[in-house]
């Protein structure tokens, strides 16, 4: 996920105050956000293609920075505080859930990845084509693998090579063991080994590796567990000083330099914890 594509557009957003919509287009035409802005929206572009979603999904970052600036607006001329959580939850919210959709897609593609190798082999021994053998596996995939390798067969039907078709495949799935996988088996084919083998030890690996990724995961728990104290902390403390004495804070609800002071804490509130999470996420 493009998270400085993320923050640039909330930065533009959140600095918007008594300009109006025309300070919005103003900073939107500065050179780093409209290069944010684009690299977001091919960001989003491409995982929707990769989930097979609705294409009409597509549009949401369009909506969006029509959405956010409107109610950020709004709440400067009315004066409702409330807004300006919405417009920032505007902004963050699709493509955090966008990005919660695609992990999710993966690590099922990941987790079926062991049993559809070694389903793949079982079959490969009675049909020594490849894409026969696939073909007999899809009935007892289940999605989004199923799906996958369906695409895979459609597209060997108007003309690609199935080597091509499963390369992008490993690809687009962003699995590295899909990619080994994939690698291993169109190279036993183009030497004439024993691809049956060759799967069934590629599954074992995988096994293997996904046994070592749990024992990182384990280890790097309380790392995680910082990156969510550190996110319930500020808004916590903001509340519990509220609550004692609440003339303390007013001016951060009801001046501008008060709004731009807690957007710009929020910006650097979430970028400190996607680092934390970059740093947490240790790849094997």
């Amino acid at each position: 996920m493009s998270l400085p594509a993320i923050l640039c557009a909330a930065a533009a957003a959140l600095a918007l105050t008594a300009s109006g919509a025309l300070g919005l287009v103003l900073i939107a035409e500065l050179p780093p956000v409209s290069r944010g802005l684009t690299r977001y929206r091919a960001w989003w572009a491409e995982q929707v293609e990769r989930l097979r979603a609705d294409p009409r999904l597509r549009k949401v970052p369009a909506l969006q920075l029509r959405a956010a600036p409107a109610l950020l607006v709004d709440a400067y001329a009315s004066g409702l505080i409330a807004l300006l959580p919405a417009a920032l939850l505007v902004l963050i919210g699709p493509p955090l859930m966008l990005r919660d959709r695609a992990r999710r897609r993966r690590d099922a593609l990941a987790a079926q990845l062991d049993s559809t190798l070694t389903g793949l082999a079982n079959a490969l021994a009675t049909t020594p084509n490849l894409g026969e053998a696939i073909r007999t596996l899809l009935d007892t995939l289940e999605d989004p693998m199923r799906a996958e390798l369906a695409a895979v067969l459609g597209e060997v039907r108007v003309g690609r090579p199935i080597d091509d078709a499963l390369t992008a495949l490993a690809s687009r799935s962003g699995i590295p063991g899909f990619t080994a996988a994939v690698a291993a088996a169109i190279m036993g084919r183009r030497t004439g080994g024993d691809l049956p083998a060759i799967l069934r030890r590629t599954a074992a690996t995988l096994r293997e590796m996904a046994r070592l990724e749990g024992v990182v995961r384990t280890k790097t728990a309380e790392g995680r567990a910082q990156s969510l104290v550190m996110g319930l902390v500020p808004p916590l403390l903001i509340l519990a000083l509220h609550k004692i004495d609440p003339g303390w804070l007013a001016p951060l609800w009801h001046d501008p330099i008060g709004w731009i002071i807690l957007g710009l804490g929020a910006i650097f509130e979430v970028a400190a914890i996607a680092l934390i999470r970059r740093i947490m996420a240790v790849d094997l």
